[in-house]
């Protein structure tokens, strides 16, 4: 995966996967491997769908919600032992309010919990 240093995003997030392997990452956050390993789930996933991905991403909120979801576990399981409770907190946050998926924080942190428990 090709990591780009830039701040030429929305402000709401750190990173942002744009397909073909190809990620943008603002500079402060270039070493957060946590970050990173979400960013590579989203290229996983680009690769089993390919061109039908953004097609789903945008029509279906059920499907954004299990990507992103998968995506956030992987970024919570890459964190140390000891911050995984509060990075999992702050991962339902952020999916709940960032994603137009109409979905409380509680209720995304039970769908990045059951993602994580599959990734074991």
């Amino acid at each position: 995966m090709l990591l780009i240093k830039t701040d030429l995003m929305p402000k709401r997030f750190d990173a942002m996967f744009l397909g073909f392997g190809i990620t943008i990452i603002r500079p402060k956050h270039a070493n957060n491997t946590a970050l990173i390993a979400h960013e590579q789930e989203h290229s996983n996933q680009f690769s089993k769908l390919f061109l039908l991905l953004p097609l789903r991403y945008l029509c279906s909120r059920q499907y954004r919600l299990e990507y992103e979801a998968k995506a956030y576990a992987a970024q919570v399981n890459a964190a140390p032992e000891y911050l995984r409770a509060e990075k999992l907190k702050s991962a339902a946050q952020s999916l709940a309010q960032n994603y137009d998926l109409d979905i409380t924080p509680h209720a995304a942190w039970f769908e990045i919990r059951n993602c994580m428990h599959g990734m074991e």
